[in-house]
């Protein structure tokens, strides 16, 4: 799997859509362009506008989710695939439970090692949190989230402007464990073995996926393919893992995003740039 991740040209990458490959690519291309500078700042400023292009023909794409879902469930009951699903359900309602006990307990970690009220600081997190939880949507949180950390947390805007941005792209811990619950209940519905290899596999699939996933709605879906994919999941199983994403990726949102808040509190207490004063103030 490792070997395949480096490609044999440019363009097969691009022609097979392969995620692993084109995520190798990336980092390779991104790291010659800051060596560059300003000698490829047209190139830098044309995959800035093309991000922002793909961007937002993902939201476009994410409106007509519902209607998809809807004819995949369709499909799936008039072929009577439901019959023993119980594998899917465990995973969606684990993905669930691991989504909410997760952001808690990293907020806990958090207000000990700070010094701050529990109760204080997850009512300061709290905004932030629902807004990913009902747009399922990052990039629609930013400015609550830039704003949270910086006026109600007491981080310093050096450490906001950089690490709120870079990551809601690449921190995104909710994605990680709702793959790995996802891709658990899809081996148990089909009868997969989960091995020591397997189990191994998936851990590091999952988050490199989760990195990869773009952060707007329905951007997770196109990670099921390589999921499936690697772990020896069958073709049929994306169906399922499509329509239980459309649940899922509200709470896989939220959790990144409550996590990723406190972690920068604790890495701006570190460095010296958090304001303990505002952090404790009540509000």
């Amino acid at each position: 799997m490792l070997m395949e991740v480096i490609p044999q040209n440019m363009i097969s990458p691009l022609l097979d859509g392969n995620t692993l490959q084109l995520i190798f690519m990336g980092v390779c291309i991104g790291l010659v362009l800051l060596m560059l500078g300003e000698r490829a700042s047209a190139v830098t400023e044309f995959t800035e506008q093309a991000n922002s292009v793909v961007q937002f023909m993902m939201e476009i794409f994410g409106k007509g989710i519902p209607l998809f879902v809807f004819v995949s469930l369709f499909s799936l009951i008039i072929t009577d695939i439901l019959d023993g699903i119980g594998g899917v359900v465990k995973g969606i309602l684990l993905c669930m439970a691991v989504c909410v006990v997760w952001p808690l307990l990293y907020a806990l970690a958090a207000s000990v090692k700070l010094r701050v009220s529990f109760p204080l600081l997850l009512r300061k997190l709290l905004p932030t949190y629902l807004i990913g939880l009902t747009t399922a949507s990052s990039s629609a949180a930013l400015s609550t989230n830039l704003e949270t950390c910086e006026k109600r947390l007491g981080i310093s805007s050096k450490i906001t402007g950089f690490g709120v941005p870079l990551g809601q792209v690449v921190f995104k811990t909710g994605g990680a464990m709702g793959f790995l619950m996802m891709a658990l209940g899809l081996a148990e519905n089909y009868k997969v073995a989960v091995t020591l290899p397997w189990t191994v596999t998936a851990v590091l699939i999952t988050g490199i996926l989760a990195v990869a996933a773009v952060p707007v709605p329905g951007g997770y879906i196109p990670c099921y393919t390589v999921l499936l994919a690697q772990l020896g999941l069958p073709e049929e199983a994306i169906a399922l893992a499509i329509a239980a994403n459309v649940i899922l990726d509200f709470f896989m949102t939220s959790c990144g995003l409550s996590c990723l808040q406190s972690e920068l509190a604790l890495v701006s207490r570190k460095l010296g740039l958090l304001d303990m004063e505002l952090l404790r103030k009540e509000l």
